[in-house]
């Protein structure tokens, strides 16, 4: 298994197809992203000693953008209830269990609600800190994320995640 900044990578079946269909869904733009948002959730998760399934975290992160695409945009959901509800299908694909669906359809879906999260399980918290990380002009400034020198150190290590699921991917299929 991969470690990028003490973070490991979901590296399972499921995880490795999950990769495959957003980079090949998703932008580039997007897909490095939400390899971010997989990455500063978890050291979120790290730091608060947070106890959550890092695969469920990683299908969070990974397809949390993906009704902005072409493939799963429909035109009268917002983009946060169409990309959960592409993780819910691709997740009932991989027999996953109802309960374990349900937590990353409701982190997909908060992941743009402010003030909800916080009181969520920790997988629905670590998606929105993810996102908030990545986004944020002022790293480090609420919910207790990532200081200055974390978010730089996971910054530097980002093309170097990318590269290494990207690998796994690649490999999956091969």
């Amino acid at each position: 298994m991969t470690t990028i900044a003490g973070i490991k990578i979901p590296d399972s079946a499921m995880a490795r197809a999950a990769t495959e269909l957003v980079r090949d869904t998703e932008s580039d733009l997007l897909f490095h992203h939400s390899t971010r948002v997989f990455l500063f959730g978890a050291l979120a998760g790290q730091r608060k000693q947070l106890d959550y399934d890092p695969e469920l975290l990683y299908i969070g992160a990974m397809f949390h953008d993906m009704g902005l695409t072409e493939q799963f945009r429909t035109s009268q959901n917002r983009f946060e209830v169409d990309s959960a509800n592409a993780a819910r299908s691709f997740l009932q694909q991989h027999g996953i269990q109802e309960g374990d669906i349900d937590l990353v359809w409701d982190a997909i879906a908060l992941h743009t609600t402010p003030g909800i999260p916080p009181f969520k399980k920790p997988v629905v918290q670590l998606v929105t800190a993810g996102v908030e990380m990545d986004v944020s002009t002022e790293p480090g400034t609420s919910h207790g994320h990532l200081n200055r020198p974390e978010h730089a150190g996971a910054e530097a290590s980002v093309a170097r995640f990318a590269a290494a699921i990207l690998s796994l991917s690649l490999s999956a299929t091969h």
